[in-house]
């Protein structure tokens, strides 16, 4: 899972615009789009990309906002055996009123790294075939 999830302090990828902790989780949404989109960029490090205020608000919205334990819980229901995980997390989270409503696993983590197998059978070679004649549900 990429560095950066959704509910850690870096999860909104919109550094350039505030550096508060988790403003994506507490400043209402009407506000934050206002913060993106009229707020000059100071811009960081992204290998030589300057993007424009309304790119970095479309790549906000198109972020998956999956926890941890939903994530584990979709790849287990599909079947997928892990054999290796890893985590980095916050050293420290100062909980604020507007942050009270959010798990402390789901602040804290900010990094996901698994390994896992897909333990399924094999579509057969002509399922794409199959699939487009209603044969292969």
């Amino acid at each position: 899972v990429h560095p950066g999830l959704y509910y850690s302090n870096y999860g909104h990828h919109l550094g350039e615009f505030c550096s508060e902790p988790f403003f994506h989780l507490t400043m209402p949404e009407a506000e934050l789009k206002e913060l993106v989109l009229n707020t000059p960029p100071s811009y960081i490090d992204r290998a030589g990309e300057f993007a424009t205020p309304a790119q970095y608000w479309q790549w906000y919205k198109e972020l998956n906002p999956i926890t941890v334990t939903s994530f584990e819980a979709e790849l287990r229901a599909l079947d997928f055996e892990f054999y290796r995980a890893a985590v980095r997390t916050e050293e420290l989270i100062e909980y604020s009123p507007a942050l009270q409503r959010y798990p402390i696993a789901d602040l804290a983590t900010l990094e996901l790294y698994l390994s896992c197998y897909n333990r399924k059978q094999a579509r057969p070679a002509n399922y794409r075939q199959l699939s487009a004649t209603g044969e292969g549900k």
